[in-house]
């Protein structure tokens, strides 16, 4: 991974319209070994820019172990890291070392990226196929990070390459962060293909973004469900992006009205539309659903990768091999990670996952064998005596409301939706729809009006934040 002999003429990355070939990356990535000249941890405090990913190829290729946080990080929570995984080294770029005034020894310059000297002198204990630390979901409130191998990364970054038919022509623009195991995945797979990707922290919402996929003529797009909501409501399917070939969605299951939007659209402009499913824990991504079963298998999240199988279990933790009968979704496969760490020492455990990986979705699979997501196993409420998963909910609102976001939470005998900036009228024909077809009184029912629905950096829902409106 990252060799890069094959393709060293051509452009890896474009940062701030300047051009960093093959030849250059490996040239800057060169000087990262007179700082940090042996195995150790390290953390990278990521934005989308050129420092960043040196910083990062760089530490794959020397052997030194990354952990990827967000560059968003506020003082006290980077100082709580660094006391719980004494790394050797931080990196970040110059103006966020500005405005943290941190006391670390600088020790030299990737680019944009200071290398800042911590004062741990120990030898780091590293297990031997440790590449890489990544928090789940990009969430630092815990110390939790997922521990992924050398042969996750390789045999991962090989699937998705071959389930989206990723080419060395393609041209990518960064949507998602890189320390969101979704964003890196992008980054690791045109790296590996010698393929070229714009780096920007402009977003989709913003005229600069879509400037630059004209200028450098975008092939492909990536994104969240989030990324997608706010794709159909800008209007993209009238925007004119004559080089653009394919979509793909991940991050979580895109409702159903939008998957058959882009589906048709993808399918009457001649482009792929790809959705996967995946999970920080399996180092990326797990399944892929063809772009030629977009349509007809609307909600799929297809079948597993090619070094992967998925399967179910029920609550005994028996098999399931019966079509349409819901149980825990469960992975097998190269791309697992080795398991979790909590402290320092953690980061010499060996695999503790060995190849299986239980996701906590609830899902089923068809006939023909394409799985389909039902919900999280700990979304679920109980309603006057009934089982209620919010995330089915949450799907059948969205399905029914189009143009309305929603996100549903609560406690048992209640069940909160969330809506942005919603009537009074909205509002009831919102709670007489869900009541009716839930079959439940409407007096389980709570809606919230807000401005905005709380996400995170990576697009997802913060449920935690909207705990402040039930808990007594």
């Amino acid at each position: 991974m990252f060799e890069f002999k094959d393709y060293l003429d051509r452009i890896a990355f474009i940062d701030r319209d300047e051009e960093f070939s093959y030849q250059r990356l490996l040239d800057e990535c060169a000087k990262f070994s007179s700082y940090i000249k042996s195995r150790c941890l390290i953390f990278i405090l990521c934005n989308n820019s050129a420092g960043a990913v040196v910083s990062y190829v760089a530490a794959l290729q020397h052997k030194v172990v990354p952990l990827m946080l967000r560059e968003s990080l506020e003082k006290a929570e980077l100082e709580k890291l660094i006391e719980i995984y004494k790394p050797s080294f931080v990196l970040m770029d110059h103006h966020k070392l500005e405005q943290l005034n941190f006391d670390l020894e600088l020790k030299g310059e990737l680019l944009n990226f200071c290398i800042l000297k911590c004062a741990n002198n120990e030898r780091d204990l590293l297990y031997a196929d440790l590449a890489l630390l990544l928090s789940t979901s990009g969430s630092t409130s815990s110390p939790k990070i997922v521990r992924i191998s050398y042969q996750n990364l390789e045999v991962n970054t090989q699937d998705i390459i071959t389930s989206i038919a990723l080419t060395a022509d393609d041209v990518t623009i960064s949507t998602l962060p890189l320390y969101y195991t979704f964003g890196l995945s992008i980054l690791n797979t045109y790296l590996t293909q010698g393929a070229k990707i714009v780096l920007t922290e402009y977003s989709i919402m913003q005229r600069e973004f879509w400037q630059l996929c004209a200028k450098y003529e975008i092939t492909s797009l990536s994104g969240v469900p989030y990324t997608y909501q706010m794709l159909y409501k800008l209007g993209f399917f009238r925007r004119k992006l004559p080089k653009l070939k394919v979509l793909t969605q991940a991050g979580g299951k895109l409702s159903a009205f939008l998957q058959e939007e882009f589906a048709k659209y993808a399918q009457s402009t001649e482009k792929r539309f790809y959705v996967m499913y995946g999970a920080c824990e399996a180092t990326a991504r797990m399944s892929c659903l063809p772009y030629t079963f977009a349509l007809t298998k609307l909600g799929s999240m297809g079948k597993a990768l090619n070094h992967g199988t998925l399967f179910l279990q029920d609550d005994e933790g028996k098999l399931i091999d019966k079509p349409l009968v819901k149980g825990q979704l469960a992975y097998k496969g190269s791309n697992v990670s080795l398991g979790y760490a909590h402290t320092k020492e953690d980061l010499n455990l060996g695999d503790e996952n060995q190849g299986k990986l239980l996701t906590s979705d609830v899902a089923y699979f068809d006939e023909e064998g394409f799985y389909y997501i039902v919900g999280r196993k700990d979304r679920f409420l109980k309603i006057y005596g009934n089982r209620v998963s919010l995330d089915e909910v949450e799907a059948l609102l969205k399905s029914a409301f189009p143009n309305q976001e929603f996100a549903c939470a609560g406690i048992d005998d209640a069940l909160y939706i969330f809506m942005v900036l919603a009537n009074e009228k909205l509002q009831d024909d919102v709670r007489s729809y869900i009541s009716h077809k839930l079959k439940l009184n409407l007096n389980a029912f709570h809606i919230v009006s807000l401005q905005s629905i709380p996400k995170n950096e990576a697009g997802k829902t913060s449920y935690g934040k909207l705990a402040e409106y039930y808990k007594s």
